[in-house]
C-alpha cells in the first residue's frame, strides 16, 4: 500500500481522522512497514495477499524441514512420536494467522536480510531472507501446521525467529494460541524437536522415543538440521545479558539473530534461551559461561534497571545484577576481554505516530539506585569465585549504585536513540505535511527502527573480530596486572573527532575527555551559526547530536 493511494481509500474522511485509522491498523498489525527502497517506504497489508503465488514465481527446494503445530488449548495430547492423524486431531490454526505470520517475516527479514531478495508471498506461502539463509513457510491446511524450510545447515537459529514471531502473534491475536517445533521420522512419525536434543546430548548409541528406538547415526543422517551445536570447550565469543520481559526478550532475540546472520557459523553466542539445557542449576551454568566469554553484551534499559531501582531489591538475588557484576569483575582480571552494553532509552510514540526514544543517560539518574550492597548476590558471585576462580583475587562489595556507575563507564557505541536518528527523509516527502507525507514518514521510521539492533550487531562484531585479533589471554598470574587504571577510560569515537584527536593514540583522563568533548561542541555550534548551506549545516546538528551524547554518558560517568 502506497501512502500516495490512502487518499484516494479514505477520501471522504478528513485528514487527522485518516491518519488516526492507520495508527490503529499499525497497532493491530493489520498494516505492517515495508521498504521498497533504501530511501521509500510503504505498508504491506497481510489481509490483501493473493490465493497463490504467480506462475512464474517458483519456491525454492530447501533442504531442511521443521514442522510448527498450532493449537489453542492448555495442552498438546501428543505421544512421544506423533502421527499425521494424531495431527490432524488436535492442531488448528486459526484463521487469518499464516498472512499475519507473513508480515511478521517481511518485518523480520527486513531488519537482518543480508541477501538483497524481493519476498514471495500468497496466503499460504511466504519465501523471504533472513539473515543470510532463504527461509520457506508454507500452510500445511491438511495438517494445520506450519511448514519451515531453510538453506541454514543447522534450522535452530531460524526457527527461534520464527517461534518468536509465533509469541508476538499471539501477544497481539491469539491469546491462547500455543506451538511447538517437530521433526518428521518417516512418512507418518513426527517427534517433538526439544525431545530429540535432549536424547542426543545424552549421548547414548540409541535415541528412545516413546516405544521407538532409533540409531544415534540415523538421528545424525536424518536430523542434523535440529541436533545442538558442539562447542566442547565452554568458550564463548558473546554472552548476552538482559532482564527476561516482553520488551528486553525481543529486543535481544532481534540482535542474537543478526548478530548470528552476519557471522553464520563463525560465532559461539550465550544466549539463555537456546544455551541452557533443561534441568541445569541456571546460575552456575550462565556464571560458567560468562567466564568463558570473550565479550560480554549487558542489555541496559528501563526494563533492567527498574527492579535495581527498588530499595527493597537488595535483599534478593538479581540474577541480571549478579551478570554485570561478574563482567565488570572479569574484566578487570583480564579474563573478559571486552564489555560492550547496548544502551536503549525509554520509548515514546510521538503525535505523529513515529519513534521517539530519549536518552538514557537522561533519563536515569545514577543516585536513584541504591548506595547499599545487595549481599544475597554478592554471596552467590563469591562462592562462585572459591569454586571456579580462585586464582584470582577475591571479589570486593559494590553497591547497586557503584556497579551501575561501572557499567555506565564502559565504552559502548550502541546508543539506540542515537542509531534511531540516522537517515535523512527524500527531499519530496521532507516538507510534505499531506497525509502522504505523513504517511511516508511514518513508514520509513518505523522500517528503521527495526534496523537499531542491527546496527548494535554490527558494532559488536567489530568488537569481537578485534578481540580474536589479539595476542593470547595472559596466564592466571599475569592477568591481574594486566587490568586497565581505574583513572583512564578508553578514547570513544566521538572523543577523537576533530579538537580532541590528540586523544586517539590511547587513552586519556575522563577530566581531559570531558574537556576535549565540550570545546568540540563550542567549535561546531559555531560552525553551525557561520554555515549556510542547509546540507551541511544537517551533517553539524547531527555531529552535535552525537557529541552531546557521549559528553552526557562522561558526566554521567
Amino acid at each position: 500500500l502506497h501512502p500516495s493511494v490512502v487518499p484516494k481509500l479514505l477520501g471522504t474522511l478528513s485528514e487527522q481522522e485518516q491518519m488516526r485509522i492507520m495508527h490503529v491498523m499499525l497497532q493491530a498489525g493489520f498494516l505492517v512497514p515495508y521498504r521498497f527502497a533504501s530511501d521509500q517506504a510503504g505498508f504491506l497489508v497481510p489481509s490483501l495477499l493473493p490465493p497463490v503465488l504467480p506462475a512464474d514465481e517458483a519456491v525454492p527446494d530447501l533442504p531442511c524441514t521443521v514442522y510448527l503445530a498450532l493449537y489453542t488449548t492448555n495442552t498438546l495430547p501428543l505421544t512421544a512420536v506423533a502421527t499425521r492423524a494424531q495431527l490432524r486431531q488436535h492442531c488448528h490454526m486459526p484463521a487469518g494467522t499464516f498472512a499475519f505470520m507473513a508480515a511478521m517475516l517481511v518485518k523480520l527479514s527486513q531488519a537482518t536480510a543480508l541477501l538483497v531478495r524481493t519476498p514471495l508471498l500468497s496466503r499460504t506461502t511466504a519465501v523471504v531472507s533472513l539473515g543470510r539463509h532463504i527461509v520457506s513457510l508454507r500452510e500445511n491446511a491438511e495438517l494445520q501446521v506450519l511448514e519451515l524450510r531453510t538453506s541454514a545447515r543447522n534450522a535452530m537459529g531460524v526457527v527461534r525467529q520464527v517461534s518468536q514471531c509465533l509469541s508476538q502473534l499471539r501477544l497481539q491475536r491469539f491469546g491462547d494460541l500455543r506451538h511447538v517445533a517437530l521433526v518428521q521420522l518417516d512418512d507418518d512419525s513426527f517427534v517433538r524437536v526439544r525431545d530429540v536434543q535432549d536424547g542426543f546430548r545424552q549421548g547414548d548409541a540409541t535415541l528412545r522415543f516413546g516405544g521407538r528406538s532409533v540409531a544415534r547415526e540415523v538421528v545424525i543422517q536424518k536430523l542434523s538440521h535440529v541436533l545442538p551445536q558442539p562447542n566442547p570447550s565452554g568458550q564463548f565469543d558473546c554472552f548476552i545479558s538482559y532482564r527476561q520481559g516482553p520488551r528486553d526478550s525481543l529486543n535481544t532475540h532481534s540482535f542474537v539473530d543478526a548478530l548470528q546472520s552476519q557471522a553464520g557459523d563463525q560465532l559461539q553466542v550465550f544466549h539463555d534461551v537456546a544455551s541452557l539445557k533443561r534441568g541445569e542449576k541456571f546460575d552456575e551454568a550462565f556464571m560458567r559461561a560468562l567466564a568463558g566469554s570473550r565479550v560480554v553484551v549487558p542489555f541496559v534499559s528501563p526494563d533492567a534497571l527498574q527492579r535495581m531501582q527498588e530499595v527493597g531489591s537488595v535483599q534478593t538475588v538479581d540474577n541480571v545484577l549478579l551478570e554485570w557484576w561478574l563482567a565488570l569483575y572479569l574484566q578487570e582480571h583480564g579474563v573478559v576481554k571486552r564489555v560492550c552494553p547496548v544502551f536503549i532509552g525509554p520509548v515514546k510514540d510521538t503525535t505523529a505516530g513515529t519513534v521517539n526514544m530519549e536518552s538514557l543517560f537522561d533519563a536515569v539518574k545514577i543516585d536513584s539506585f541504591p548506595d547499599k550492597i545487595n549481599q544475597p548476590t554478592f554471596d552467590l558471585l563469591s562462592e562462585f569465585h572459591q569454586a571456579h576462580l580462585a586464582q584470582h583475587p577475591a571479589p570486593t562489595a559494590r553497591t547497586v549504585r557503584k556497579i551501575i556507575s561501572d557499567i555506565f563507564k564502559c565504552n559502548s557505541e550502541c546508543l539506540c536513540w542515537q542509531l534511531l536518528d540516522q537517515g535523512d527523509y527524500p527531499e519530496d516527502v521532507a516538507g510534505d505535511h499531506t497525509v502522504p507525507g505523513q504517511l511516508a514518514r511514518l513508514a520509513l521510521d518505523r522500517s528503521r527502527a527495526g534496523l537499531v539492533y542491527v546496527s548494535c550487531a554490527q558494532k559488536v562484531r567489530a568488537v569481537i573480530n578485534e578481540v580474536l585479533r589479539e595476542p593470547a589471554p595472559p596466564s592466571a598470574a599475569t592477568a591481574a596486572a594486566a587490568a586497565p587504571a581505574a583513572a583512564t577510560i578508553p578514547v570513544a569515537a566521538a572523543a577523537a573527532e576533530p579538537g580532541a584527536s590528540t586523544a586517539a593514540s590511547g587513552g586519556m583522563s575522563l577530566e581531559k575527555t570531558i574537556q576535549a568533548l565540550e570545546k568540540r561542541i563550542e567549535d561546531a555550534k559555531q560552525e553551525l551559526q557561520d554555515e549556510t548551506d542547509e546540507a551541511v549545516k544537517a551533517e553539524i546538528r547531527k555531529e552535535l547530536r552525537a557529541l552531546r551524547c557521549r559528553l552526557n554518558q562522561l558526566l554521567l560517568a
